[in-house]
């Protein structure tokens, strides 16, 4: 048993926000206790403290859509970024990337970027994968690297219809044999989302395939970034939005994600509230003149999170940017909830992984996972429940502690389930290659 005491704690938990003199109790890797910090020592005196040492103990952040491998690239210029639309942008430059990555490519990047992630604070991520042309076994690869680093993952194949049948047919495969994995394996802390890279070149009845196979077992993670270009494109051929054909075809539900707001019409907005889906922002893209503005997905009341997309690896930098977009609202009431909008977005991410999980993520509370991290911020003023993130987009915070899934993950700033000198060369090695295969 663990107590992590000395510090400001905040819970995200409405009914007891903030302890300005807070611990949390832990044994395996759940949560048994939240409260003062005396009471909680006194209560459990035999148990090892972790000292905060004046921190901020708050819950471990989400990241609810990434792409593990991007790291190879990340501090790249992206070539085509002034493109017309993200949809050019994914069927040219990314997919020519994607085209050339080994397993060994995947795999050395997903522990880089894990370990990337831990030092922003991030303890859940959702990732969704490429390694083409061969898929298989591959997200079995990347859950053993999220073991190893010590975070939990929900991931996902992502399956396009545009790299041809027999890599179509092999991602399917690959995507239903890690549900079944995963399945068998409820003690991990990786779940299996089945993964759609855009929809409008699978036809209804592939798709009806898929919804049948996966049945009840895992949620989906579609990304839909090729904006109005994608939207027209699926109304063109197939008469209906992507949207609306996923809740025509019973794939819109609580486990489902849709990465990006891309190209949602109003109608749309209102079948993922009606389905209680979830939509990950990513507000910095290139195409954002294409982007459905954030302000429309909170005034509809659409549940919503933040994301980096796999461009960085911090989600408060995505908070910056949304924190922009909403105070530059048109909206006037969304303008002037724009501090407490955002701060809302940044923990919104531990709702959706909890549906993945079977039980609440993202929330200090009793049985609650232990997924909790100390930040080092800068006290020009004191914290408390209503101004945390604040102090964290402020600038000057240090994630210096991560714990998930009871297991300690970061202890002052350094990582002690890796060696991240190894894992950094590893990765380095592998974008260089790649780069040189790409011809870039």
């Amino acid at each position: 048993m663990r107590i992590i005491h000395n510090g400001s704690l905040m819970t995200n938990d409405p009914s007891l926000k903030f302890i300005a003199d807070g611990a949390v109790a832990v044994d395996g890797g759940r949560i048994i206790a939240v409260g003062n910090g005396e009471a909680i020592r006194q209560t459990y005196c035999d148990a090892e403290l972790i000292d905060a040492k004046g921190g901020i103990i708050m819950p471990g952040l989400v990241d609810t859509h990434t792409h593990l491998y991007r790291i190879l690239a990340r501090g790249r210029a992206e070539e085509g970024a002034l493109l017309r639309s993200e949809f050019e942008l994914r069927r040219g430059f990314w997919q020519r990337i994607e085209g050339k990555l080994s397993l060994d490519d995947c795999i050395r990047a997903a522990y880089a970027a894990m370990a990337q992630a831990v030092h922003c604070g991030v303890t859940t991520m959702v990732d969704m994968h490429f390694c083409f042309p061969d898929p298989r076994a591959s997200l079995i690869a990347i859950a053993g690297a999220a073991n190893d680093i010590g975070i939990r993952a929900c991931l996902g194949f992502g399956v396009s219809a545009s790299l041809g049948n027999a890599v179509f047919e092999a991602a399917i495969e690959e995507n239903l044999g890690f549900i079944e994995y995963c399945g068998a394996r409820p003690e991990l802390a990786v779940r299996a989302l089945f993964g759609f890279d855009g929809l409008s070149d699978i036809e209804d009845s592939r798709l009806w395939r898929i919804a049948v196979a996966v049945g009840s077992r895992a949620g989906y993670e579609v990304s839909l970034d090729g904006g109005n270009a994608e939207l027209f494109d699926s109304l063109r051929r197939l008469g209906r939005s992507p949207v609306a054909r996923l809740s025509e075809l019973g794939l819109l539900g609580e486990k489902t994600i849709i990465c990006h707001g891309s190209g949602l019409r109003s109608d749309d907005l209102a079948l993922l509230k009606q389905a209680g889906s979830f939509v990950a922002e990513a507000p910095f893209s290139p195409a954002r003149s294409e982007k459905i503005r954030l302000d429309a997905l909170l005034r509809v009341g659409v549940n919503t999170s933040l994301a980096t997309d796999g461009a960085f690896a911090d989600p408060v930098t995505a908070a910056m940017f949304a924190l922009d977009r909403l105070l530059n609202s048109p909206d006037i009431d969304l303008a002037c909830s724009a501090y407490a909008d955002t701060g809302r977005l940044l923990f919104a991410g531990g709702e959706f992984v909890s549906r993945c999980f079977g039980y609440e993520i993202g929330i200090i509370k009793p049985e609650a996972a232990a997924d909790i991290i100390i930040i080092d911020v800068p006290r020009y003023t004191e914290p408390d429940g209503n101004n945390v993130h604040l102090h964290l987009l402020a600038g000057g915070a240090k994630c210096t502690f991560s714990m998930i899934n009871g297991r300690i993950v970061m202890l002052d700033g350094i990582l002690q389930t890796a060696n991240e000198e190894f894992i950094t060369k590893r990765c380095a090695a592998a974008s260089r290659a790649l780069w040189e295969r790409a011809g870039k």
